[in-house]
């Protein structure tokens, strides 16, 4: 009997003293109302987008800010709070009342932006990349494409193909004929025709 007894008495005092600790925790967290955070575009935004926060509960006035400024702004429209995303990466928005009471959330701002480097539509021959060899042979090799009518040929491929419109123009600046005046004829100078000019 002694044993049960024993056993009897630590199952007691364990439920006892996990009773008596567990009090305590409890009266110190109460449940404190906390605020709810959100944004109407939800959690990922643009580089450049802005999106209204939605903060409750409502009837309360915040102060609203932002891990990361230089990421995502906040702004105060009126009494509307707005998030300005302003570059890449991630922040945290944290609005808290005068009763010390906080909530936050956290956006992503992604960019849409090709990554690729921008190749100019245009450049003068000599300055191809080197890659391409002397610019004396892709010109030449252009011109003979060109009289060969292998461009059309490409295009009208890509056409059937619905990889371009049917509108799209290849043009090339040195069969493009100008007015004499922009061609290098000197003023007055009628006698000289520009290369490809038919006489009068």
């Amino acid at each position: 009997m002694t044993d049960m007894n024993k056993r009897s008495t630590a199952v007691l005092t364990a439920a006892i003293l996990a009773t008596v600790l567990t009090i305590p925790a409890t009266a110190i967290a109460a449940p404190a109302k906390s605020i709810r955070v959100s944004s109407y575009k939800g959690s990922t935004l643009e580089v450049g987008e802005r999106s209204g926060l939605i903060i409750g509960p409502s009837g309360t006035e915040y102060a609203v800010t932002s891990s990361d400024p230089d990421t995502v702004a906040v702004e105060q429209v009126l009494t509307f709070w707005v998030a300005v995303a302003k570059a890449e990466g991630t922040a945290e928005i944290t609005a808290s009342n005068s009763a010390g009471e906080c909530g936050s959330m956290t956006l992503t701002v992604i960019s849409t932006t090709p990554t690729t480097p921008k190749i100019p539509y245009t450049i003068p021959w000599r300055d191809l990349p080197e890659r391409f060899g002397p610019w004396q042979s892709v010109y030449r090799r252009f011109r003979a494409w060109t009289k060969a009518g292998v461009w059309e040929d490409i295009l009208t491929a890509l056409i059937e193909q619905d990889l371009v419109e049917e509108t799209t123009l290849m043009l090339d600046s040195t069969t493009i004929k100008v007015h004499q005046h922009a061609s290098g004829v000197k003023k007055g100078d009628t006698t000289r025709k520009p290369d490809g000019a038919e006489g009068a």
